[in-house]
């Protein structure tokens, strides 16, 4: 809301926490990010908005496979100034893959875990239950 915003906030995912300062860059982010055990790799990008930033952080790299969102959260615990808060908000992510060529069957790979076979003229429908139960 004004222009002093300081101090830090948390970043914590799945238990762990690493404290930020209120302006850190999308570089210095990805290395605090990173350094979490729970966490393998990740993007970041950053942007200024208003008196303040967001941050888009991208998981590249898992330990583990399934479903992330609600694992990252954020306290605005060492924020100060006017209004000074942080919220957390997920953008849904859809990938888009086309099968060519002579086979019958394929395989859906994510964060090193394979489905079955998947024949090729499966419905979409079949395609995302395979891809649910991974």
């Amino acid at each position: 809301d004004a222009d002093d915003l300081a101090g830090t906030f948390d970043v914590m995912f799945d238990g762990q926490i690493a404290r930020v300062a209120y302006d850190i860059s999308a570089a210095d982010m990805k290395v605090a990010l990173d350094a979490l055990v729970t966490v393998g790799s990740v993007s970041v990008s950053r942007n200024i908005v208003g008196y303040g930033h967001t941050w888009r952080v991208t998981f590249t790299d898992m330990p583990y496979p399934g479903d992330l969102d609600g694992y990252l959260q954020v306290s605005p615990i060492g924020l100060t100034g006017t209004g000074a808060d942080v919220v957390i908000g997920s953008v849904q992510e859809v990938q888009q893959y086309t099968c060519t060529g002579g086979t019958s069957e394929y395989t859906v790979s994510f964060h090193g875990v394979t489905s079955g076979a998947i024949d090729a003229s499966a419905s979409a429908a079949d395609v995302e239950a395979v891809i649910e139960a991974m």
